[in-house]
């Protein structure tokens, strides 16, 4: 048997206000079609907690905790070939038993930068820079 939807909060809140009022939990299941058995566990959390909350849920644990994303981002802000270098390789340098996914994740989300390989560009020294723009505003019209 698989498992349902969630019964709302503002039904369960309803289940457990027709059950204070001395309703029976077969007659609470045929005017909320939601099954006797899980009214009477509605019932019993809200006499153990006092709400009929979502249960709070924490989640799968970090793959890949703070101090290793920390020598994730200096490696490959180190110069211009580690942020070209493929996941593989950065995974194999900074020592984090991840796949290339979860590495992608991290660096895309946790890091905030891309995760395709930065296009070659030629380098321009302050004369070339100068000359080009000097260049451009000549010919502009």
């Amino acid at each position: 048997m698989t498992r349902q939807e969630e019964v709302p909060e503002w039904l369960r809140n309803q289940i457990v206000g027709m059950r204070r009022a001395k309703m029976k939990y077969t007659e609470i299941e045929r005017e909320t079609t939601v099954n006797a058995n899980t009214c009477q566990k509605i019932f019993t959390r809200w006499k153990e907690t006092g709400t009929c909350a979502d249960a709070h849920r924490e989640g799968a644990p970090k793959k890949i905790d703070d101090h290793t994303i920390r020598r994730i981002k200096k490696y490959i802000c180190t110069d211009r070939e580690t942020r070209r270098a493929p996941l593989q390789d950065i995974t194999e340098r900074v020592d984090a038993n991840v796949c290339n996914k979860t590495m992608r994740k991290v660096i895309e989300k946790e890091i905030g930068m891309g995760y395709r390989i930065e296009r070659k560009r030629c380098w321009l020294s302050k004369e070339q820079k100068a000359k080009r723009l000097s260049w451009a505003k000549k010919y502009k019209d």
